[in-house]
């Protein structure tokens, strides 16, 4: 990580403007030696109008959004998953995207988690909504991004969050989130079970979570930071 770290110094030093997606981003730069003025927050932008909380639905299931690759660590969600079905047998997780990492269903073959694993494979972006809206609880164990749109849909359609302890989700989600560090997998199952045992927190936090993204991420709300961004260059 350190070397990336200083290859990421380099580029960014050559760059009239830096943008990041949240103030913490943005310290985390200046304490690396960048001027405030160089860096730029403008946040991820999500469509709050397609991605909305369709209440009148039944919500269930954990649902994990995107591509399955190693770095997005999706074998300590199926090792969390295991831990969760002790107290929650019949619980299930709904995988909407494409397994592209081999390890993954050999896991889950060896956890026995076969009929407690749903995979939808390839949903058009225009069917997300309705494949979100569906589910109770967005999970997500990322090691390598900084930020992940699914995320901020997921919020918007109106799931409570399980997320890793990273410095921009902590920062954007510190109150309407359930966080755990990277690989700790009983720390996951221990959020996810939180959430399972108490609907009155997990509504709370959902609730909260949209109302971030819809004020912070609306398309108007970052089309106006952005045409400043652009205006100062």
């Amino acid at each position: 990580r350190a070397w990336k770290q200083l290859v990421q110094d380099i580029v960014f030093r050559m760059c009239k403007k830096v943008r990041v997606v949240t103030p913490e981003e943005k310290e985390f730069l200046v304490g690396r030696g960048f001027s405030p003025q160089k860096i730029a927050v403008v946040p991820l932008v999500i469509d709050s109008v397609h991605f909305r909380d369709r209440g009148a639905l039944a919500r269930e299931g954990i649902v994990f959004l995107g591509n399955v690759t190693p770095d997005k660590d999706a074998l300590t969600i199926l090792r969390a998953l295991a831990i969760v079905k002790r107290s929650f047998p019949d619980v299930v997780l709904y995988l909407i995207g494409e397994v592209r990492d081999p390890s993954f269903e050999p896991l889950i073959r060896s956890l026995s988690l076969e009929r407690s694993v749903v995979l939808r494979g390839f949903v058009p972006h225009s069917r997300l909504p309705e494949e979100l809206s569906r589910g109770y609880l967005y999970v997500n164990s990322s090691i390598s991004e900084g930020q992940c749109i699914a995320a901020y849909e997921a919020a918007a359609c109106g799931l409570c969050l399980c997320l890793p302890r990273t410095l921009s989700f902590s920062g954007v989600f510190r109150t309407s989130a359930l966080f755990h560090d990277p690989h700790d997998a009983r720390a996951l199952a221990e959020n996810m079970i939180s959430y399972l045992r108490n609907p009155a927190l997990a509504r709370e936090h959902a609730a909260r979570a949209r109302e971030i993204v819809v004020r912070e991420c609306g398309t108007e709300a970052v089309a106006r930071q952005e045409a400043a961004l652009f205006s100062s260059l």
